[in-house]
């Protein structure tokens, strides 16, 4: 017998290991199911290829449309998604580093004890001021006005060359307390006809100051922050007697500054118009970098019923990150009025 013949009588021990491996595997995958073509030429030991998922037809053109609207809402209604937020219009930041003023304030006069001249000094300032507010502009050609403007600010002069900036510094900081004790006192009353502390009244009057008061032991007096912002007025008019000292002259720190600039923009009450605000609102921004321009030009474009130019100023302060909550719901709020203000 040949080799032929004897193969064909049975399976050899390797085909039979075989066989008996693909029936433990299970039958075979019928040939529609993720079947792949090889092509012609393909070898038989070749490895199958991947199969690709075909999504339906016209799925990726309504994905496409979808997002290309949600991109469009985004920008046309850009605060349409999130309606949990109150409006908030509230400027407060005048308000902050209150105990911070107030300490460097006591740490300064303890430093710089008063001296003899501040009393001469201060008599001849406060005259000045109440020609000053009975002359307005007309002061500047008031030859006795311009005599104690003078010697005031010489005798100034002298006690910084004396004593140093600090002295000078003091001094206008004890005038700034002596001005809100008295304005205090007095309660700065609306018709007055002889004004407190150096015609000074009349200024804090204008600007709202004297109408936030708390109750004390001691009767109404003005609340802290308050209280600060009349001795930051006093004690920077007071400053402006330097004028003769040398350089570099003394100045409020700038939290004082800033608390003066913040509570002018931000306080409706302030009396002033619209254009002032927006322009010291620049300067507070010069003096802080940090302040929020954008959402603080809303709130004050919403407060004179400019509805539309607020909106736009309060999306820019979302986009910004400017207290995006509030400025999302604050232009919301603003176009709200716009139907309104047409």
């Amino acid at each position: 017998m040949n080799a032929t013949e004897g193969r064909a009588q049975g399976p050899t021990p390797a085909e039979g290991a075989a066989a008996d491996e693909a029936s433990e595997l299970g039958p075979a995958e019928s040939p529609g199911e993720f079947a792949v073509d090889s092509g012609p030429g393909d070898s038989a030991g070749a490895l199958p290829e991947e199969p690709v998922l075909i999504p339906p037809r016209g799925l990726v053109a309504v994905l496409l449309l979808a997002l290309a609207f949600v991109a469009v809402a985004g920008v046309r209604w850009p605060f349409a998604v999130r309606g949990d937020s109150a409006p908030d219009m509230t400027l407060q930041s005048w308000r902050d580093g209150v105990e911070e003023r107030t300490a460097w304030r006591d740490g300064t006069l303890r430093q710089h004890p008063q001296l003899p001249e501040e009393a001469t000094i201060v008599t001849g300032f406060e005259a000045w001021l109440d020609r000053e507010a009975a002359l307005g502009e007309g002061v500047a050609e008031d030859a006795d006005a311009r005599r104690l403007r003078g010697q005031a600010e010489e005798q100034l002069r002298l006690l910084g060359l004396r004593a140093g900036s600090g002295a000078v510094m003091a001094a206008a900081l004890r005038f700034g307390v002596a001005t809100r004790s008295r304005l205090e006192g007095r309660g700065a009353q609306e018709d007055s006809a002889d004004p407190p502390a150096g015609g000074l009244g009349a200024t804090i009057r204008r600007a709202g100051l004297d109408r936030q008061r708390e109750s004390g032991l001691g009767g109404a007096a003005w609340e802290p922050a308050i209280a600060l912002l009349v001795e930051a007025l006093a004690a920077e008019r007071y400053l402006e007697l330097a004028l003769r000292l040398p350089p570099p002259r003394p100045e409020l720190p700038t939290p004082w500054r800033r608390a003066w600039l913040a509570a002018r923009v931000e306080r409706s009450g302030a009396g002033l118009g619209l254009e002032r605000r927006l322009a010291l609102l620049d300067e507070l921004v010069e003096l802080d970098p940090s302040y929020p321009r954008s959402f603080a030009t809303g709130v004050i474009l919403a407060q004179e019923g400019r509805w539309r130019a607020a909106r736009a100023a309060f999306v820019a302060a979302a986009i910004a990150g400017e207290r995006p909550d509030a400025a999302r719901a604050n232009a919301r709020w603003a176009a709200h009025h716009l139907p309104q203000a047409l």
